[in-house]
């Protein structure tokens, strides 16, 4: 699979999964050729939330080192704390923060550890999570895991309320989708 089949699939997927496409113009994303916007609102048990996931095309024509991927990660953030009037402690209706790169290439040792150790603020009221997928080597890197093979996907058990577990089972069931549905399999190096 190529890398504008795997970006191309990665679209559909949020289609799919009822993902409306959201609007977030240029503004702090001005350098950018290809940003793309998804968001839902959801509900688990008696609490909602908000997935946001920013998907960055990291083609050749970029390069995605650490500062690049943590400025493009906190416009996220910005764009989506500007939008919610409610102060980030008292919010019942917390959103889900994800940037989502698809790069060719393999990120630097700087990047791996900003994505590796993202935290949550301390007043809570939001999560965010950077994810990088390198489509040459097909690896992924996320927070607070080693790195993950694509090749043959992975499985992670982890309860669904919190709302970074539900980005790792979503982009487990959109890795499943690009690649076809292949059987999971557990790959830690």
């Amino acid at each position: 699979m190529d890398f504008a089949e795997f970006v191309s699939g990665c679209r559909r997927f949020f289609l799919d999964e009822s993902f409306e496409v959201g609007e977030c113009g240029r503004n702090g994303f001005k350098r950018l050729s290809s940003v793309h916007y998804y968001v839902r609102t959801m509900r688990s048990g008696v609490f909602k939330g908000t997935d946001h996931f920013f998907i960055y095309v990291v083609d050749s024509s970029h390069f995605a080192d650490k500062e690049y991927v943590e400025k493009l990660h906190e416009t996220s953030r910005k764009f989506v704390n500007s939008r919610i009037k409610t102060p980030r402690a008292f919010r019942f209706k917390v959103p889900n923060i994800v940037s989502l790169f698809i790069a060719d290439k393999t990120p630097d040792e700087a990047t791996i550890e900003y994505i590796q150790n993202i935290r949550r603020p301390w007043q809570g009221g939001e999560v965010h999570n950077a994810v990088y997928i390198d489509t040459n080597q097909m690896n992924m890197y996320i927070h607070g895991t080693t790195l993950y093979s694509i090749q043959g996907l992975f499985t992670m058990k982890l309860n669904k309320i919190d709302p970074s577990n539900r980005s790792f089972h979503l982009l487990q069931k959109m890795l499943k989708y690009v690649l076809n549905n292949q059987p999971d399999q557990t790959t830690e190096v």
